[in-house]
């Protein structure tokens, strides 16, 4: 599926990690992707990706919050995956990161303005 993405910059995705590390939450996301993702939930065909995927979605709108979704018995791990990358990646997340991740940000970040 296509969508309209606004892509983040690498200096963007670094300033919400450092942002997301000082406020404690495990996850941020861009609030206005909530048309664009509920609407790859509507098209998926398969019952039990569309469920995980509502699932996953609930999870996401609770910043991370309590436990990830489990993948249902008759959903491939493959198919979870997807899921979990494609709303992510329509919402730009941000996961709080540890600080390996962030000296890595950092250096896409000063790379990205050369």
């Amino acid at each position: 599926m296509s969508y309209l993405r606004r892509e983040i910059t690498a200096l963007e995705r670094y300033q919400r990690a450092l942002d997301l590390a000082a406020s404690g939450q495990r996850l941020a996301f861009d609030s206005t992707c909530g048309p664009e993702a509920e609407t790859y939930i509507r098209k998926i065909r398969n019952p039990g990706k569309r469920e995980y995927a509502r699932e996953y979605w609930r999870w996401m709108n609770r910043l991370g919050y309590g436990k990830e979704p489990q993948r249902p018995a008759g959903l491939s791990v493959m198919g979870a995956q997807a899921v979990r990358h494609e709303l992510r990646d329509i919402c730009n997340v941000v996961e709080a990161p540890d600080e390996s991740d962030l000296v890595w940000m950092r250096a896409q970040a000063e790379a990205e303005r050369e």
